[in-house]
């Protein structure tokens, strides 16, 4: 579910849901991803080109710049995290080898702990989303000027909202269905039980080697005895 919920945000960058409204005027409709690659282009020129910019056309530009990094980062990001999670659930329920899916299971776990931890790493990648509102700050920031977004069409912060949210209802109603048939992934109890088998293991080479060694001390000892009684005879 959190693969398709970001599949499809993705999908939604491409759609012109916005206009901007600059000194009065109204724009035509822009989508996030012309937004970015506007916005991409803009701060590029300003900052590695050869012209000579004012002070806050520096500001703005470094901000976008790395605001764009981040953004597309975060839902790179976030889509490995779902597919990892995909990856690890899938082998969890259908691989043979308990012991090697066991191994995947714990290094998972180390990195994604529960399911709240999972439901944030793979809802942040919508922070792209949120690009289109930020310039109204941004601009008021650095050019103390105002612009305004206005929504025309479901965006990728709606849709991809919605569908994170109910990835994320979905997994918390699940959890209670996948403890009771033993294939939660996150149940510490399995990691408890392993725990246990290897200090009975551990006792019981322990004890083996124990008793191992009192049993050659009696036949040494007898062994003695059986010689003493010899050398009488």
């Amino acid at each position: 579910m959190p693969i398709f919920a970001l599949l499809i945000t993705t999908v939604m960058l491409f759609v012109p849901s916005y206009r901007f409204v600059f000194s009065g005027k109204l724009g035509e409709r822009m989508s996030v991803a012309t937004l970015i690659s506007n916005s991409w282009e803009q701060a590029r020129g300003i900052l590695f080109g050869t012209a000579e910019h004012t002070d806050a056309a520096m500001i703005f530009s470094k901000i976008l710049f790395a605001l764009i990094i981040l953004s597309v980062l975060l839902l790179l990001f976030s889509i490995c995290v779902s597919i990892w999670s995909a990856i690890v659930a899938f082998r969890c329920f259908l691989d043979d080898d308990e012991e090697e899916t066991e191994k995947f299971r714990r290094i998972f776990t180390v990195f994604v702990p529960n399911r709240i931890v999972l439901c944030i790493l793979s809802s942040i990648g919508l922070v792209i989303a949120i690009f289109p509102y930020l310039m109204k700050p941004i601009y008021a920031f650095t050019y103390s000027q105002q612009v305004t977004a206005v929504l025309e069409a479901p965006d990728a912060l709606i849709v991809g909202g919605a569908l994170m949210l109910a990835s994320c209802i979905i997994s918390i109603i699940c959890s209670y269905i996948e403890k009771e048939l033993e294939a939660d992934i996150f149940d510490k109890g399995k990691d408890g039980e392993n725990v246990a088998l290897a200090y009975d293991d551990a006792d019981d080479i322990e004890y083996q080697e124990i008793d191992s060694e009192a049993k050659e001390n009696i036949r040494r000892l007898f062994n003695v005895d059986n010689d003493k009684n010899d050398k009488d005879k």
